[in-house]
């Protein structure tokens, strides 16, 4: 990655300068430790991770240590007893890692020679007993409670930035022939290249350094706890703006999601309506219908949900999210990539993932809707993109 220089930064304002300085320090210390590393290729390799899907109670054979990453130089979040059950929900495909639930309500991982599948043994979580969805709070962290998991080579490429999750190529069926008429026909799609997605919503925080940067033109109210509440009521205009922003601070190419990028970063390798299956209750995302703790006059937190298999959260609910596609009515002519649908004089551009105004039905991973490019809405707002490599 070519960083800016200092020198560059004259004429701009202070928040850029400020971007670039802690830039110029970060590069400075990458040098000092070694080869220079662009930070969207961080643990690129960590964040790419192939899970396979289990679900099932083990048995701990000795004290064994959880670790936030399946890497032994990673941090370790949790110690299980020995002699406990504990549930896992994945492997690391060709490794000796499982991902597990720990009985703190943690996900981590830790290595298949501790642990031996087992039925009805003795311990704090029971059989019937299902992952927990509501997470707790990690230390450290005054925002909203995050659960660590897939997606912990997550990224900012500066202060004020998004975080960012890299995503690795792959394929899966964009649409569905079942429910919404306008994502028919369900066709499979191909994404060529790696690219990162914002694991979560953008913030109020994140929207107002824009604002102060003179960027953003939307000055919306201040709220309280502004690094954990998404931005909403912005139009899709405004959502270009904030993106054409990053691009001029980090010098790197930062957008809106595709269609088809967003649909791929929120199945993260499921089919099912939702990632986690095929209904939508509480604890596991934020709708009229969820259930729970629901808010009608404002969407939750970023982060209060557990994050689906790519460690992205909030994908299903929260804030309607802009895409970079103009809206067509049908999949109808569609190609099998992922670039977005456009077309000249465009007015309306198409939001996905539902908010927590509306029922389960519109948080489903393939349901798409519209607004007029130019008018703000009480839902709507954003997640960014950033292509790494073509």
């Amino acid at each position: 990655m070519n960083r800016p220089s200092l020198s560059a930064a004259a004429g701009v304002s202070a928040f850029a300068i400020a971007t670039l300085a802690w830039t110029a320090s970060a590069t400075a210390a990458e040098e000092n430790a070694g080869p220079a590393t662009a930070p969207g290729e961080i643990q690129l390799a960590q964040a790419l991770l192939a899970i396979e899907q289990l679900d099932g109670l083990y048995q701990v054979l000795e004290p064994t240590p959880v670790y936030q990453r399946p890497d032994y130089a990673s941090d370790t979040i949790d110690q299980l007893p020995g002699d406990s059950a504990v549930r896992v929900t994945g492997r690391v495909t060709g490794t000796e890692w499982l991902r597990i639930w720990s009985n703190n309500r943690v996900v981590g991982y830790v290595s298949a020679n501790r642990l031996r599948p087992s039925s009805g043994i003795p311990g704090t979580i029971a059989d019937d007993t299902p992952p927990p969805k509501e997470p707790r709070d990690l230390p450290g962290r005054q925002t909203a409670a995050l659960v660590t998991g897939p997606g912990d080579g997550a990224f900012r490429d500066c202060p004020a930035c998004p975080q960012m999750v890299p995503l690795p190529p792959g394929g899966f069926t964009m649409g569905s022939d079942q429910g919404d008429p306008t994502a028919r026909p369900a066709r499979r799609v191909e994404i060529g290249y790696g690219f990162a997605i914002g694991r979560f919503e953008v913030t109020m925080a994140e929207w107002a350094a824009c604002v102060a940067d003179g960027a953003c033109s939307n000055a919306l109210e201040p709220v309280d706890r502004p690094e954990e509440t998404p931005v909403r009521n912005v139009t899709w205009n405004e959502a270009q703006e904030f993106v054409a922003w990053l691009r001029q601070v980090t010098r790197r190419p930062y957008r809106l999601p595709s269609e088809a990028e967003w649909e791929y970063a929120a199945r993260a390798g499921t089919a099912s309506t939702f990632w986690w299956g095929e209904t939508a209750g509480a604890g596991e995302a934020d709708c009229k219908s969820c259930g729970g703790d629901w808010n009608r006059k404002q969407p939750s937190p970023v982060g209060r949900f557990q994050p689906n298999p790519f460690g992205l959260h909030d994908m299903n609910g929260g804030v309607a999210e802009w895409t970079a596609d103009c809206w067509f009515d049908s999949y109808q002519g569609a190609a099998a990539d992922s670039k977005p649908r456009d077309k000249q004089d465009c007015l309306q551009r198409v939001l996905r993932g539902g908010s927590w105004k509306q029922e389960a039905s519109y948080l489903a991973s393939h349901a798409r809707h519209f607004y007029d490019a130019q008018v703000p809405y009480s839902s709507n707002g954003l997640r960014v993109a950033l292509t790494l490599e073509e």
